[in-house]
């Protein structure tokens, strides 16, 4: 998905999960080789009660897909990925469980970390990307910012005890070399901390406020588009991803991002607000696609509730989307007015505006000052539902695939820099990146 000192054999998941053209095509080859031993697809995948029918009481292992050499991934840096697939397979028969009908393998970069007390304590780094293509479980890193340096080890395990007594475990190691480390903390907030002390609130999720993790913070990109042939004018509403503007495959495969965002303020009630910053950060590796920030977004109130990622109260059960959300269940509990919440009665007039950072080290992102917004929903002129960032969507775009029609160059005016794929509140990895609110009191 993005710059790698590794690819793994999720490229073909690459797609499925979420890449955009500048991260990477779909199908790319494994740099790994491959393990001619691994069990092939199609005859060599059993679903599982075919599987545990003729092989319930056999040896089981976990059987790499592509083989890494003297089990070592070598060094990573921050912004690098490392990656592999791992299936369940009988020993020794090249038959092995298809995981669309089995738990997956999981897999952690597990570090060992000593403290300036000189206690050791275990931080583990998940996955960012997997996919269950072809019936393995694929597993990749990008190396976060805040990754620990050191040799650490990759552990894959895998078990279902529903079915078997045999637990399955497979170990790596990787080297992390980190020069970042203990360095990711937003410049900014610092330098606000120091000049207002005391007077300074930070909204993000996982950092403490009143002495309890906070957990306040909800987004999703809404996305329309799609492959050409698709006449259903789907709206996707993604979970865990947080990305703005265009992206292009080709003319006939291509969508448009906006993002919605909120913070829970009840932490925020009976204060007096002086300034109210929103920090999002371009995911690690990223850098390059800084430049795509040159323009400023506009953003929006919201003036309708809606869910994160709930793609389950978006479904048309009418079969219209083919079980995909389309342009007249885009919202919940309430449908918005036009797509992508485009509608006059779905958000308010700009409130605010989404700008390059500049000089932020070591991953830049982008910054809004929206003080008037956070005391308009303190004050309770506004209900607090949130925000939406980029551009509406135009009414004669709105039944127009970008494939089809001869609509290309005005949808892609919507945003025409490309598509900026942002941290989200439930990244796995570097936590300091996450959307945030900085609030200064009075």
């Amino acid at each position: 998905m993005r710059p790698t000192l590794l690819w793994m054999s999720l490229a073909c998941a690459v797609l499925a999960s979420g890449a955009r053209a500048e991260e990477g095509k779909a199908c790319l080859l494994n740099k790994l080789p491959p393990n001619p031993d691994v069990p092939k697809r199609g005859e060599g995948r059993l679903g599982a009660n075919e599987f545990f029918k003729r092989f319930e009481q056999h040896e089981l292992e976990l059987v790499e897909t592509n083989l890494v050499p003297g089990g070592d991934f070598g060094i990573a840096r921050p912004g690098e990925r490392i990656g592999n697939s791992w299936l369940v397979a009988a020993k020794g028969t090249g038959l092995g469980i298809n995981h669309k009908s089995a738990p997956w393998a999981q897999a952690s970069i597990v570090c060992q970390v000593a403290s300036a007390d000189g206690t050791v304590k275990e931080v583990l780094l998940k996955p960012d990307s997997g996919c269950g293509c072809g019936g393995t479980s694929d597993w990749s890193w990008t190396i976060p910012s805040s990754a620990p340096p050191g040799t650490h080890t990759v552990r894959v395990t895998w078990e279902w005890p529903k079915r078997t007594a045999q637990k399955l475990e497979r170990t790596y190691k990787v080297t992390i070399e980190n020069p970042l480390y203990g360095k990711t903390r937003d410049a900014e907030l610092a330098r606000l901390e120091s000049q207002y002390p005391g007077k300074v609130e930070l909204l993000q999720d996982g950092v403490l406020l009143n002495g309890e993790p906070y957990d306040g913070v909800a987004d999703m990109s809404l996305t329309f588009g799609g492959y050409e042939g698709d006449k259903t004018g789907i709206v996707s509403p993604r979970a865990r991803t947080f990305d703005l503007g265009y992206w292009i495959v080709n003319q006939k495969a291509s969508h448009y991002d906006r993002g919605l965002l909120r913070f829970d303020l009840a932490a925020l009630q009976g204060k007096k607000i002086k300034q109210a910053i929103l920090k999002l950060t371009i995911r690690q590796g990223q850098k390059y696609l800084a430049s795509k920030l040159a323009a400023p977004m506009p953003i929006y109130p919201m003036l309708k509730p809606w869910v994160e990622g709930d793609a389950v109260a978006h479904v048309d059960t009418r079969g219209l989307a083919k079980g995909m959300p389309n342009v007249f269940y885009q919202a919940y509990p309430e449908k918005w007015e036009r797509p992508l919440a485009s509608g006059n009665t779905d958000h308010g007039p700009q409130c605010a505006t989404l700008e390059t950072e500049e000089g932020v080290n070591p991953s830049p992102g982008a910054r809004a000052d929206v003080t008037a917004l956070v005391n308009d929903w303190l004050s309770g002129k506004l209900e607090n539902h949130g925000l939406l960032i980029g551009a509406d969507l135009p009414e004669e775009l709105a039944g127009a695939h970008p494939g089809t029609g001869g609509k290309v160059e005005a949808y892609k005016q919507l945003w025409p820099h490309g598509l900026v794929p942002f941290f989200s509140s439930d990244e796995p990895t570097d936590q300091d990146y996450r959307p945030r609110l900085i609030v200064i009191y009075e």
